[in-house]
């Protein structure tokens, strides 16, 4: 379980930005410690795939597209979706240990997928912020 001293470390860390300029999400996506996709359901994500290229450690759910492409503990900390307290566990753990995360980052700018052999697909720039589609919850411009 997390420490009173984590989860009182982590709030005072989070920014709850509101609407932004699309042509500011890669912006938003950099200055992250953590990305977060606690989808229930979900496909191969552009922000999830985003957030990677730009090496921010990715903690998600094992649901869609991520339990085909993410390997828990080499490119991402995956959880089982609908379990808060292993989601909250994954994050704190991102967040408290700089090596993981350090590790996380490289292992999913180099696209290491899940033990299947399926493969992240790499994006070797990162996309205009026009390219994103309106699917990802970013106000447009």
């Amino acid at each position: 379980m997390a420490s009173e001293t984590t989860i009182r470390r982590v709030a005072g860390e989070v920014e709850l930005t509101g609407v932004f300029p699309h042509a500011q999400v890669h912006e938003h996506l950099a200055r992250m410690r953590v990305y977060v996709q606690s989808s229930g359901a979900e496909g191969l994500p552009n922000a999830l795939l985003e957030a990677a290229n730009l090496g921010v450690p990715l903690v998600a759910t094992a649901v869609g597209g991520m339990r085909e492409v993410l390997a828990n503990g080499r490119s991402a900390l995956v959880v089982p979706h609908g379990e808060p307290a292993a989601m909250a566990r994954a994050i704190a753990r991102v967040l408290e240990d700089d090596e993981l995360a350090r590790r996380l980052s490289a292992g999913a700018r180099a696209g290491r997928g899940a033990e299947s052999g399926a493969r992240a697909p790499r994006v070797a720039r990162p996309l205009r912020a026009s390219a994103w589609p309106q699917t990802t919850g970013v106000a447009r411009e």
